[in-house]
């Protein structure tokens, strides 16, 4: 995939990913931020954050910030990463579930998941039907609604979501590929159709009252019964 970022339709999607990921990213506070996916050449990501650490199952040679390693086993402490960026992974792994369920495990209380993914129900989507055996269109493009059905089931709150790059994936047609006003009418007649689709999740941590305390309170609210059916029996008589 890193190569198909360099051609045209791959520059274009940077290009209109990155326009929002430069308002979202600085948003996304923390000291450690993990990156899965994305062109491995160049930094696309303008974030604070100043521990950021890219993975991969491919050896890259990235430098001291590249780790190999699987998706769905990262090595990583359980709530010790403030900020996952999935970019365009989940569409070419056998069981994208299992990766999500793992970034879920890693990251903080309160921390952020930011996913990058092709859209199904998009004009690049359509191509796919008659391209399905090159890249990008030979992956399991996934909905918005799927995605996010996924995400709730793991506890995540969907914090922003929107679609991007709006071109038409033509070749060699050259004056439709890079006409903007084709691109304004898509975006606002069909504004959830665009080929990339990025959602900000948080992870939501639900509060668990500790046993002893629980305990405590249903002693006092016994005790406080009794007190007051003995009172009731005691003016009765």
């Amino acid at each position: 995939m890193n190569e198909w970022y360099h051609w045209h339709l791959g520059r274009k999607l940077i290009n209109a990913e990155r326009y929002f990921l430069d308002k979202i990213m600085p948003k996304l506070l923390g000291y450690y931020l993990v990156q899965l996916g994305g062109p491995a050449d160049y930094d696309f990501l303008s974030s604070p954050i100043p521990h950021r650490l890219r993975v991969d199952p491919k050896d890259l040679a990235l430098g001291s910030n590249f780790i190999r390693a699987e998706f769905a086993e990262l090595p990583f402490l359980p709530e010790s990463i403030d900020v996952v960026v999935i970019a365009h992974i989940l569409e070419f792994v056998r069981n994208p579930r299992a990766i999500l369920t793992e970034i879920q495990s890693i990251l903080t209380p309160s921390g952020y998941l930011v996913i990058l993914g092709f859209n199904a129900w998009s004009l690049w989507g359509l191509i796919k039907l008659f391209k399905h055996k090159t890249f990008p269109w030979n992956g399991r493009f996934l909905s918005i609604w799927r995605t996010t059905r996924w995400l709730k089931q793991l506890g995540f709150e969907i914090t922003e979501r929107k679609t991007c790059c709006f071109n038409l994936p033509l070749g060699g047609f050259y004056c439709l590929t890079n006409a903007k006003w084709v691109e304004k009418i898509l975006h606002f007649f069909l504004p959830f159709c665009g080929a990339s689709y990025i959602l900000v999740c948080k992870k939501r941590v639900i509060a668990l009252t500790p046993i002893k305390e629980r305990l405590q309170q249903h002693l006092a609210i016994t005790k406080n019964y009794a007190k007051t059916t003995c009172h009731s029996s005691y003016e009765k008589n």
